[in-house]
């Protein structure tokens, strides 16, 4: 396997990495943890800046999202050589970043926490507005 992304067993950071992979073809290790398994690794430290989503290549090990998605996306053909289309790839990737605590209140929810009207809000009008607002402003 030429590599290995982990991440809990639900939608948010790594789904864009997980879809660019499958649009690619490309065969890879999908470990999906559970809330306590994080717990459990995260004190044995197996996570280098203390989150997910990691990619991992022949033992070495890759945090951060953002990074992991664009280093995969150059080795795959995913990425443009020009810097001002590079930079209206990488606005659009950052910007959905910065929307994500919107969305892992929602996620809460949805894994079974108590509904809040509050996150719920937040969720439509924070999250899913401005990323259709934006991202369809771009396209």
């Amino acid at each position: 396997m030429p590599g290995k992304l982990t991440y809990f067993d639900v939608n948010g950071r790594a789904d864009v990495i997980r879809a660019m992979l499958h649009h690619g073809g490309v065969q890879y290790e999908d470990c999906r943890l559970s809330f306590p398994e994080f717990g459990e690794k995260k004190q044995q430290g197996c996570f280098p800046m203390g989150s997910v989503p990691i990619w991992d290549e022949d033992g070495f090990c890759m945090p951060e999202g953002g990074a992991i998605l664009r280093m995969l996306a150059i080795r795959h053909g995913y990425y443009a050589d020009k810097p001002m289309v590079i930079h209206s790839i990488d606005s659009i990737v950052d910007f959905c970043e910065g929307l994500m605590g919107a969305y892992g209140k929602y996620t809460n929810v949805v894994l079974g926490g108590q509904p809040m009207s509050e996150d719920c809000d937040e969720w439509i009008n924070t999250y899913w507005k401005e990323l259709v607002r934006v991202v369809g402003a771009r396209l």
